[in-house]
């Protein structure tokens, strides 16, 4: 009878937020479009409940350009900057992963945009390069409120200014580039107007310390953040690493404590054993609980000197070996 389907609507309009949102995770992306359609109050709750995704993690959020390979006679020579954007969300629990599916696959729905893929706890996207800030401004008008622990971006402005704009805070940045392309120091500044904006306590990045004047960059960030993981360059013949320990010294002393100079990937040492002993002399003048890591070319050790653990572990199947100085109360 009609009357029992309106009592019935109305009995679930009134249902609490939560116990709403358990009965919609139970839907489909299809019933829960069809469900918007049923009214205008339950198409404002389902609105408000699931499209805004709020007080919801992604504990991983990844921007970064597409890459295509080139392929010359039947054989990939080199990688090709592309078009196109790749956006991966990494949800941490099955409620959230809905929310999130159901949220983006709307958005998408409305900007005309190709829908998402999904592989476990990992929703996929590849748009537009050029439509990166289009999309982000529309997933922030349904997500506020929810929280990112970790983003990594590509250092292009077309990824980068959009997520300035988007992000009001974050714990971890990891700024990437493409293996053995040089890192570009005119997105230096936007990338510090970056950091002071979201707050993070620990970035992750890459610079050509070598080919150009990074330094001032790499001390900068040291003053905003208190973990810094970064790969310097390697290094050649026409362009030499040039002495880092002044370096290290000048970015321990600032806001900085964690330092680590290593890159897995790299054959070469990141610091030589005499910069280790001058280090550990520098911490203790220093009076600051220091952690620092580096890739060194010496033999594997474990000792204690002063108020510092000192190890040089095996690196996996690099030639260097992985140095650790921790203070002792760390």
């Amino acid at each position: 009878p009609s009357h029992l389907l309106v009592h019935l609507s109305m009995d679930f309009l009134s249902l609490p937020e939560h116990a709403f949102g358990v009965v919609c995770s139970f839907c489909n992306d299809k019933s829960l479009m069809t469900l918007r359609e049923v009214s205008k109050p339950v198409k404002d709750k389902v609105d408000k409940l699931i499209l805004n995704i709020k007080r919801t993690t992604v504990s991983h959020l990844e921007i970064e350009e597409c890459m295509h390979s080139v392929i010359d006679h039947g054989i990939s020579t080199y990688q090709q900057r592309g078009e196109r954007a790749s956006i991966n969300f990494r949800i941490g629990t099955r409620r959230n992963f809905h929310l999130w599916k159901i949220g983006l696959n709307y958005v998408l729905s409305k900007l005309n945009m190709e829908r998402i893929k999904q592989n476990a706890w990992e929703i996929e996207l590849n748009i537009e390069l050029g439509n990166v800030r289009i999309f982000l401004d529309h997933v922030k008008s349904h997500s506020k409120g929810a929280e990112y622990n970790s983003l990594a971006l590509s250092e292009l402005p077309e990824i980068l200014q959009p997520c300035l704009d988007f992000f009001d805070n974050l714990k971890k940045i990891y700024m990437r580039r493409w293996r053995g392309e040089m890192a570009m120091p005119s997105i230096y500044p936007m990338f510090i107007d970056f950091i002071k904006k979201v707050q993070p306590n620990e970035v992750l990045c890459q610079v050509e310390l070598q080919k150009n004047d990074s330094a001032p960059f790499v001390l900068e960030l040291a003053d905003l953040v208190k973990t810094i993981n970064i790969s310097l360059g390697e290094g050649d013949d026409v362009f030499p690493l040039p002495d880092v320990f002044p370096l290290i010294c000048d970015m321990l002393s600032r806001k900085c404590d964690t330092l680590d100079l290593c890159d897995y990937n790299q054959p070469i040492a990141s610091i030589k054993a005499t910069d280790a002993e001058r280090l550990i002399q520098y911490f203790h003048h220093l009076g600051k609980r220091i952690n620092f890591n580096a890739s060194i070319d010496m033999e594997l050790l474990r000792t204690v000197i002063g108020n510092y653990e000192v190890k040089v572990d095996d690196n996996r199947d690099n030639p260097t070996n992985y140095l650790k100085i921790r203070h002792l109360d760390i």
